[in-house]
């Protein structure tokens, strides 16, 4: 992923959860989590999973854990 495309991805969240009436997504753990669970959804190869993880957290080893979270665990829901 770019930077063009990470801020396309992040302007991309910030229009769902607006639409849901959350303003702070960034600082909410079930953001990553459902991340998480949507790129397994959409069937990201597990090896790439850990790059994406990586530049999406920018550094943040808990938002990194947090997104492997939502992807591996399959109990997780928002639907």
């Amino acid at each position: 992923m770019n930077l063009q495309n990470h801020k396309f991805f992040e302007a991309d969240i910030s229009r769902i959860a607006f639409r849901h009436g959350i303003t702070n997504w960034e600082s909410e753990e079930f953001t990553y989590l459902g991340i998480g669970e949507g790129l397994r959804k959409a069937e990201l190869p597990e090896k790439e999973l850990s790059r994406i993880a990586s530049e999406l957290s920018d550094g943040n080893k808990l938002i990194e854990k947090l997104i492997h979270q939502g992807y591996s665990n399959t109990e997780i829901s928002f639907n």
